[in-house]
């Protein structure tokens, strides 16, 4: 186990040509875990290119590990809000480099502007808020960006996919009392809403526009005839996070990013790996 007297020695070896010893060098580093960044951050200036080239593919190889160790923690969150909401910020968190992202600060600035502007707390005032106020929107043109499924970008650039625009919808509107939801429907996954035993379903790829009545009744209907109900079809937090996957590894496919897709590729399977486990799935 080295010490932290070793960390000058180690970088300074982090410039030799033999891939070995880097590798075993990088090794060696990997070994102060959480530490390794804040024990290097005063050596960097005193580190050529290839050095600190390599130290940063150390940090960020420590980073990875760790965070495929843990990011699936919010699977033991009771609640669904708060389990979906770890789960986008920490997808969040992976894009982003894993730099941390302000994500529950910038929904709670969201929620804020909209008491400032004394709409009703009900979905539709919230729909008009986020896709006209706010200016919330599908995008229109290059629509595989892998941003477009990112909240923390998405709240940024004010364009997203219409699922990530429902999870940002669901957790708004739990900050404002609102108990909102994902489903899935033919082609769309669509916000709902529920009053009593009435459901109301809102179009994010739409500027949040309810879908027709006579719509939501033949879906109802269609819910009968299989002996279910719409409650029942409410999407649980991993399958709107599994769907989310999907959705990015497919934006990076399209551009023929394929280290990228590998890395949430291999985010969807461990993922997965714990629903099975945990008998969530087939």
């Amino acid at each position: 186990m080295p010490e932290h007297k070793d960390i000058p020695h180690l970088l300074a070896l982090l410039d030799d040509e033999s891939d070995w010893i880097g590798e075993q060098v990088s090794q060696a580093l990997l070994a102060f875990g959480a530490e390794l960044e804040p024990l290097t951050r005063g050596y960097r200036t005193q580190l050529n290119s290839r050095q600190l080239a390599r130290l940063d593919a150390t940090c960020r190889k420590w980073k990875n590990e760790a965070f495929f160790r843990q990011w699936q923690h919010w699977l033991d969150i009771d609640d669904p809000y708060e389990a979906l909401e770890v789960a986008f910020n920490q997808l969040a968190y992976f894009h982003n480099d894993f730099e941390p992202v302000p994500l529950g600060a910038e929904i709670d600035a969201l929620a804020g502007r909209f008491l400032a502007s004394s709409a009703p707390r009900e979905p539709e005032a919230l729909m008009r808020f986020l896709f006209f106020d706010e200016g919330f929107n599908i995008p229109h043109t290059d629509v595989h960006q892998p941003g477009y499924h990112d909240l923390h970008a998405i709240l940024k650039n004010k364009k997203g996919e219409q699922l990530s625009l429902t999870v940002l919808a669901i957790l708004l509107g739990r900050r404002l009392g609102l108990e909102l939801f994902g489903m899935h429907v033919p082609g769309h996954f669509m916000l709902a809403a529920f009053e009593g035993h009435d459901i109301q379903l809102y179009n994010t790829s739409n500027k949040g526009q309810p879908v027709a009545r006579t719509s939501v009744l033949y879906l109802e209907e269609t819910f009968r005839r299989n002996d279910t109900s719409a409650r029942e079809m409410v999407a649980s937090p991993y399958e709107m996070v599994l769907q989310n996957l999907r959705n990015i590894i497919e934006c990076h496919c399209r551009k023929s990013q394929n280290s990228q897709a590998q890395q949430y590729a291999s985010l969807y399977e461990s993922l997965m790996q714990q629903l099975k486990l945990r008998k969530l799935v087939k």
